[in-house]
């Protein structure tokens, strides 16, 4: 079983760091966090860091990268896809870094959509099937950030995945 944990508002990374400390009751591997920052910077790549380890071990990596965050997902991992590394810790971030995803639960036609995301060149750096989703999107929805276009993707993407899941972008 993993945690997920999202904030929309000020100090959202802060936030959602003090919320994945809550879960981690439940006993996990590693634990990640990825945070919009509003700044100047209009490419508004999404912040990501992760780490293998209690979530302590997160907090003395993230010690203040994430001040100004307005947006922010969490996730503390219990292993059951791919080894306790970082690369397998979540989230996972789109080639563009535009977004970030976290995932709790089994994708059961994994290889059938990894199938179609290798033929349109995604290469993944994990083992995990949560890592898929943030690529399908991307694949969806091409070069447009406008909402609409975004939300319908993710429609799209998350009807077609089997299984039981908690997804969060």
């Amino acid at each position: 079983m993993c945690g997920i944990f999202g904030v929309v508002g000020e100090d959202a990374a802060m936030r959602t760091l003090e919320g994945l400390r809550r879960l981690e009751y439940r006993g996990y591997d590693s634990s990640g966090i990825a945070a919009l920052i509003d700044s100047s910077d209009k490419s508004k790549k999404v912040k990501t860091e992760r780490s293998v380890g209690h979530v302590s071990s997160l907090a003395a990596k993230v010690n203040g990268k994430f001040e100004g965050s307005i947006v922010s997902i969490g996730h503390t991992r219990w292993a059951t896809h791919g080894g306790v590394t970082e690369n397998n810790a979540h989230p996972h971030s789109s080639s563009d870094g535009l977004m970030s995803v976290v995932h709790n639960g089994i994708i059961e036609n994994t290889s059938d959509l990894l199938t179609e995301l290798t033929k349109n060149q995604y290469k993944m750096a994990s083992e995990t099937d949560t890592e898929l989703i943030i690529h399908l999107l991307h694949l969806e929805i091409g070069d447009s950030r406008d909402f609409e276009t975004v939300f319908g993707a993710f429609k799209r993407v998350i009807n077609r995945l089997k299984g039981a899941w908690a997804i969060a972008v």
